[in-house]
C-alpha cells in the first residue's frame, strides 16, 4: 500500500461516493475502486458499505480515516518543512489598503537589504480571505489590519496609524473649528466594498455610536475614494498617510473629529510551527522596520 491509496481512501470517505472522489482526484471511477478494494484485500478489512447512491463508511473504515489522515498530514508537513529549509522565496498576502502603500515601500527596501531573496506579495480583498490562505498553506506569511483568532499562527504587531474624514474643499464641515462624529451622520459617504477592513471598522465605529453607516459611492481603490471625494460626491474616511498629497496639491480637506481616536492595528501573520529561513529573515526585518517606516511614511 502506498500514500496514493491513503489519499483516495480519504477523498472516498470524505466524498461518501466513489464517482466524486474520482472527480476530485481527476481519477476514473474504476481506478478509484479498485484502490479501495486492494487496501480492503491486503489488511482483510471491510472499509465501505455499498449503498446505491454512494458509500457509507464502516466503524473499521472510521478507525482507518482517522490514521490515514495523521499519515498524510505527517508527510505533508514533513516535505513542506524539508523545502522551506533551503527556500530563498515567501509567498505573503495583505489587505488591500496596506497593499496600495505600506507593501511596495517596504518590500523595496527589504530586497535591497537581501536581492538573493524573492518575495512574492498578493493583495486580498478580505481578512477571512487570507485566513484561509494561511490554512491552506498558499502563503506563508500575512500582513491584516484585523485580528486573525487561531490556535494555528501567531501574530505580532507592526505598527498602528490613524483614519481620518477627508471633505471636498467646499464642504460645510470643515468651516467648524470642532466637528463631531454625529455631525457627519447626514452626509452622504465613500467608501470600500462591503467585508472590506476600512469599511468593517467605520461601520462598527459608527455602530458604537448608535448611528448608521451606509455609503451612497462604493469604490474599490484609495485613489477612487479621494477622486470622488475631490468632485463633491461625499465624504470619507482614509489613513492619513493615503491623503498627503491630495492635502498638498488642495484637491480634499481634512479635520480632526472630538473624543474620536480612529486607531488602526497592522499586524503581522505567520505559522506557529516552521516558517523557513527566507521567512524568518522577513519576519526580523519587517519587525525592526515597521516603526522607522510608520513613523517616517505612514503617520
Amino acid at each position: 500500500m502506498t500514500l496514493r491509496h491513503l489519499r483516495i481512501f480519504i477523498a472516498v470517505y470524505e466524498q461518501k461516493n466513489i464517482t466524486c472522489a474520482a472527480n476530485q482526484l481527476y481519477m476514473t471511477q474504476p481506478a478509484v475502486s479498485r484502490a479501495i478494494g486492494e487496501i480492503e484485500s491486503k489488511y482483510g478489512l471491510q472499509l465501505f458499505i455499498r449503498l446505491r447512491n454512494g458509500v457509507s463508511p464502516t466503524e473499521t473504515g472510521t478507525w482507518f480515516y482517522k490514521q490515514a489522515q495523521h499519515i498524510i498530514y505527517s508527510f505533508d508537513k514533513m516535505e513542506s518543512e524539508a523545502s522551506n529549509f533551503s527556500s530563498s522565496s515567501l509567498n505573503i498576502d495583505c489587505c488591500a489598503m496596506l497593499g496600495e502603500s505600506y507593501m511596495p515601500s517596504c518590500v523595496s527596501r527589504f530586497n535591497k537589504l537581501y536581492p538573493q531573496l524573492s518575495l512574492k506579495v498578493t493583495i486580498s480583498k478580505s481578512s477571512e480571505h487570507i485566513l484561509i490562505a494561511l490554512q491552506r498553506k498558499e502563503i506563508d506569511m500575512a500582513i491584516v489590519e484585523t485580528e486573525i483568532n487561531s490556535n494555528d499562527f501567531l501574530m505580532k504587531k507592526l505598527f498602528d496609524y490613524h483614519l481620518v474624514p477627508i471633505f471636498p474643499l467646499l464642504h460645510p464641515l470643515i468651516e467648524k473649528n470642532h466637528l463631531s462624529l454625529e455631525e457627519m451622520e447626514s452626509c452622504g459617504f465613500i467608501c470600500t466594498e462591503k467585508g472590506r477592513p476600512l469599511r468593517t471598522y467605520v461601520e462598527k465605529v459608527f455602530s458604537a455610536h448608535g448611528m448608521q453607516f451606509t455609503p451612497q459611492w462604493v469604490c474599490i481603490s484609495t485613489q477612487g475614494i479621494i477622486n470622488a471625494v475631490s468632485l463633491g460626491h461625499g465624504i470619507s474616511f482614509l489613513p492619513h498617510w493615503s491623503i498627503k498629497s491630495a492635502l498638498q496639491n488642495g484637491l480634499v480637506a481634512t479635520r480632526s473629529i472630538d473624543n474620536e481616536e480612529l486607531l488602526r492595528n497592522v499586524y503581522v501573520v505567520y505559522p506557529k510551527e516552521h516558517l523557513g529561513n527566507c521567512g524568518k529573515t522577513f519576519l526580523e526585518f519587517i519587525l525592526s522596520d515597521s516603526v522607522e517606516d510608520a513613523t517616517h511614511q505612514f503617520m
